[in-house]
């Protein structure tokens, strides 16, 4: 089944600057998309969700992707640097805060507001 990402236009806007954390995400995505188990598992918000997480840049940033596993359609929600507060602890235990930023997305993907990238 083919694959795409949805790129929402808050986390475009902080990728902008940096095209090569953008390029290593895309990256990572396609690995975990073509069978690699490089995204970590962290929860299951709902039923057809996935919490996934993933290191970029030699582990310097972290970043955490919802995967709609029906449809295939991976969605980073949050770029964090490894040695800042949430950064260091991205885990299920970060559930609350994950959930806020997963709302915050929820929104701009329901008024299109985001780009399309095909995998």
């Amino acid at each position: 089944m083919p694959a795409e990402i949805y790129l929402p236009k808050s986390v475009l806007k902080e990728l902008k600057t940096n095209k090569k954390l953008l390029e290593n995400l895309i990256k990572e995505i396609k690995k975990h998309a073509k069978g690699n188990h490089n995204l970590i598992d962290i929860y299951s918000p709902g039923e057809d969700l996935k919490v996934l997480k993933g290191y970029l840049l030699f582990k310097k940033v972290r970043a955490a992707i919802l995967l709609k596993i029906s449809k295939n359609i991976y969605i980073p929600f949050l770029i964090v640097k490894k040695d800042s507060e949430l950064g260091w602890n991205l885990s299920k235990y970060s559930e609350d805060i994950l959930c806020t930023r997963i709302t915050k997305i929820y929104r701009e993907i329901l008024n299109k507001e985001f780009e399309t990238i095909n995998i």
